[in-house]
C-alpha cells in the first residue's frame, strides 16, 4: 500500500512528465484520452492549454457570473481558467491552484502569451489552499480529487476559501462496484483519476458531511474502459450556506 506521499510524488513525476510535452493530449495519460470532453466550442478555450486530462466541462455548469472570483483545483495548463476568464470577464480573477512546477511554468506562459493580467497562477497543495479564508465566489476542479488521498481534506479547504453563499462545480470520477485489484494497484491508473476514486455515495456523502448544501448532479456518464465496470463521471455543484 503507497502512502500518501508516495502517492502525490507519484502524481506530480506523471503531470510534470506531461506538462514537458507538446500539449493538446498528444502525450497525456492513456485513461484520460478515454474520459476528456471535448473543451473546443467553450468561449476562451485555448488548445495549448489542453492537455486532455480531465473527465468533464465544469466552467460549463459552474454559474460563473461577470465580476466573479474562480479558483481553478489542479489548474494544469490553465485550460479551465482560461474559459473560466471568458465567463468572469475582465472585471473578476480566476485563480488556478497546481502542484506540478512544470504546470505552473506551462500556464504562466500561456497566460502571458493571451495577455492575460487577470489569471493567476499559484504553486500548492490544494489540501492546504495558499488562498485566503472567504475570496472565492466559484470553485472548479477537472478530474483532480481523485489525485488527492484525503479528499475530505480538500473539501473542507473548498468550504474555508469559499465565500458564504458560494457553490462549486467539480467534474471527478466515482465508482458504483469495486475495481479489480490490477486497477487499484496500478500506477498509471492512479494518475489517470481511476485507481483513487471511490464510491459515488461515499463522495457525496463528504460532501454533505463538509458542510455544503444543495448538492446536486449535473452531469454523469458511464466511462468505458475494457473489461472494467461501474466507473462514472460525474460534474457535482454544492453551495457553501450564507
Amino acid at each position: 500500500m503507497q502512502t500518501t506521499e508516495e502517492i502525490k510524488d507519484l502524481v506530480r513525476e506523471k503531470y510534470s512528465a506531461i506538462a514537458s510535452c507538446c500539449g493538446s493530449g498528444c502525450c497525456s495519460i492513456e485513461t484520460a484520452n478515454i474520459m476528456s470532453d471535448d473543451y473546443s466550442t467553450l468561449e476562451g478555450y485555448n488548445p495549448d492549454a489542453d492537455l486532455g486530462l480531465g473527465c468533464g466541462l465544469p466552467t460549463q455548469f459552474a454559474r460563473i457570473k461577470k465580476g466573479d472570483v474562480v479558483i481553478d483545483l489542479g489548474s494544469g495548463a490553465g485550460n479551465d481558467c482560461f474559459v473560466a476568464r471568458a465567463e468572469t470577464g475582465e472585471t473578476g480573477k480566476v485563480i488556478g491552484i497546481d502542484f506540478t512546477p512544470a504546470m505552473i511554468e506551462k500556464a504562466r506562459a500561456n497566460a502571458e502569451k493571451l495577455g492575460f493580467n487577470n489569471v493567476e497562477f499559484r504553486q500548492g497543495d490544494i489540501e492546504k489552499m495558499p488562498v485566503t479564508s472567504n475570496v472565492a465566489d466559484v470553485i472548479v476542479s477537472n478530474c483532480v480529487l481523485n489525485l488527492v488521498p484525503n479528499k475530505y481534506g480538500v473539501l473542507q479547504e473548498i468550504f474555508r476559501v469559499l465565500k458564504p453563499g458560494g457553490h462549486f462545480s467539480i467534474s471527478d470520477i466515482v465508482l458504483s462496484g469495486e475495481l479489480p485489484g490490477e486497477i487499484r494497484e496500478s500506477a498509471e491508473m492512479y494518475a489517470g483519476c481511476v485507481a483513487g476514486a471511490i464510491q459515488k455515495t461515499e463522495y457525496l456523502g463528504l460532501i454533505e458531511a463538509a458542510g455544503f448544501t444543495g448538492i446536486n448532479l449535473q452531469k454523469e456518464k458511464p466511462i468505458i474502459i475494457p473489461d472494467v465496470s461501474g466507473i462514472y463521471s460525474v460534474t457535482v455543484y454544492a453551495e457553501k450556506p450564507v
